[in-house]
């Protein structure tokens, strides 16, 4: 049986990281729940938001969301090792969500595979209304994505579903949680969700409420997988 802690706070502190020749000015940071990896995020407000993923073995991948001047038609990239070029990630069915305090998150599993989930939403007039979490793997080293597909069985999208963590289990298991508002009660109107995949991120279980007590939308998600 594996054991998670989640973790819910306020508080976000932020590291430089070069992307697609975007960058910010910020201020260190850590994930204590990733004891295997370094992870980092890039910052820019308006633009862009990344995170890096440092592996014990030296490689290096990120992955960031960026929209255009007029902040619309968000993209989705990844840059892995000594790729030449950063490849774009295509969802049909959503646009990738910019939200510099909730950057996607990029990891690795136990067979070199590689994951990315996201924030997404399918209608760009009720941008925060109708969201998912959208997820991908690479299988050969980031040169190419699965089509995207949402964390979590059930509707792909509806609510408002943002600020995502995932964690990779020593079995290889995916773990993501964020802040949804489908488990809305009198507490408050969103709460941290769940999911797990036990196959790679091609399917996921029903999205389960962590706990009772209210999240909001300045609250941010951490999830570790524990040694049992």
């Amino acid at each position: 049986m594996t054991s998670l802690i989640f973790y819910r706070f306020i508080a976000v502190s932020l590291i430089l990281v070069m992307a697609s020749g975007c960058s910010s000015e910020s201020g260190p940071a850590h994930e204590p729940h990733a004891p295997t990896h370094l992870v980092a995020l890039n910052t820019d407000l308006h633009r862009n938001a990344a995170s890096t993923m440092i592996a014990t073995d030296g490689g290096a991948a990120h992955t960031w969301i960026t929209v255009g001047a007029d902040g619309s038609g968000g993209r989705l990239f990844a840059l892995v090792g000594d790729m030449d070029a950063p490849v774009e990630i295509i969802d049909p069915n959503g646009d990738p969500v910019l939200d510099a305090e909730s950057p996607p998150q990029i990891d690795r599993g136990p067979d070199g595979a590689l994951y990315i989930s996201y924030p997404a939403s399918n209608d760009p007039e009720n941008l925060w209304d109708e969201m998912a979490i959208r997820f991908v793997r690479s299988d050969d080293g980031g040169m190419t994505w699965s089509v995207p597909i949402t964390a979590g069985a059930g509707e792909a999208f509806g609510g408002y579903r943002n600020d995502n963590e995932m964690a990779i289990g020593p079995d290889g298991d995916i773990y993501v949680a964020w802040i949804d508002s489908r488990f809305a009660t009198e507490d408050g109107p969103k709460h941290v969700a769940f999911s797990r995949s036990d196959d790679g991120g091609r399917t996921w279980t029903a999205p389960a409420l962590v706990d009772e007590a209210a999240s909001c939308e300045c609250c941010r998600v951490a999830v570790a997988v524990g040694p049992d």
